[in-house]
């Protein structure tokens, strides 16, 4: 089963069918000019021009008219890329130590599976059900909660 032919290219044709620039290098060709992936190099791996532009498009007015300003992109991008260095130090953090701290607290990985499970699906009838959270809060939490300035980390 080529991974290209059945996810990767399926999914290219979509997104050009929705208009967009897209960058196909084919199954099994080794990349030697990088300018035909919007790079300068092979060892640039963050694009935040192509990044401000796929947001400027997105985020457009029913008119067309773009409403997102430069100081909104520049903090969009900021808290991207911090969420992005959160997830990869967290998904490193469980690959090196998960074994360990599982085995720690005396949980096996069915246990594990089964747990995780059960969250899914509790919070999955809770979307269902569409009720209103029980979860309150105060005027001053509220206060706070508007006050803060980094959405990109957030304990779960």
């Amino acid at each position: 089963m080529s991974e290209y032919l059945h996810v990767e290219k399926p999914f290219l044709d979509q997104l050009a069918t929705l208009g967009w620039n897209v960058v196909d290098q084919g199954v099994g060709i080794i990349p030697f000019d990088p300018a035909s992936s919007l790079r300068t190099s092979f060892r640039e791996w963050l694009l935040p021009d192509v990044f401000r532009s796929a947001m400027r498009a997105i985020n457009t007015t029913e008119g067309g008219k773009q409403w997102l300003t430069d100081r909104q992109l520049d903090e969009l991008h900021r808290t991207a890329l911090k969420a992005a260095v959160a997830v990869a130090v967290i998904l490193t953090l469980a690959v090196w130590v998960g074994d360990a701290l599982l085995s720690f607290f005396g949980i096996g990985i069915p246990a594990f599976r089964i747990g995780g499970g059960l969250l899914v699906l509790i919070i999955a009838i809770a979307m269902f059900d569409a009720r209103i959270s029980p979860a309150r809060h105060t005027d001053a939490e509220q206060a706070e909660a508007e006050a803060k300035n980094d959405i990109a980390v957030v304990p779960l």
